[in-house]
């Protein structure tokens, strides 16, 4: 989404322009790349039942919180730059309040991924430890 960019606070338009426009472009490949990484973990199968399934699917989830935890910065970077803008009071209030709206969708899905990726890893440790104390 594209904002009409004044020149509140006396500040340059390009200055103004050039800050939201990055901002907005880190948001929306940040949030592709968090749809996709929702949608690896919804694709992911049930537990299975056999151990070397269990340990399978273990290192399937591995991968991508390895992948989370790469990530982690860029999304704080973004949420950053978010607060940053807000805080500089440069543009309208229909856009800090779009602004507000994209940090607070941006900080839930990603929490609500990290809970359900952590939860997984969880439910696979004790299938593991159960599997294991069966054999």
């Amino acid at each position: 989404m594209m904002f009409s960019v004044s020149t509140k606070k006396n500040r340059p338009l390009s200055n103004v322009s050039i800050g939201l426009g990055e901002y907005q472009h880190t948001l929306e490949e940040v949030l592709t790349w968090l749809l996709g990484a929702e949608d690896r973990l919804a694709a992911m199968p049930p537990i299975a039942e056999s151990t070397d399934e269990v340990k399978d699917q273990f290192h399937d989830l591995e991968e991508l919180m390895l992948e989370l935890t790469s990530k982690q910065g860029g999304i704080g970077d973004v949420l950053g730059e978010g607060s940053r803008l807000l805080r500089e009071g440069v543009m309208e209030e229909e856009e800090e309040e779009e602004v507000r709206v994209q940090m607070k969708l941006l900080n839930t899905r990603w929490e609500e991924l990290r809970v359900k990726a952590m939860d997984r890893q969880s439910k696979l440790h004790e299938k593991l430890w159960h599997c294991n104390r069966i054999s």
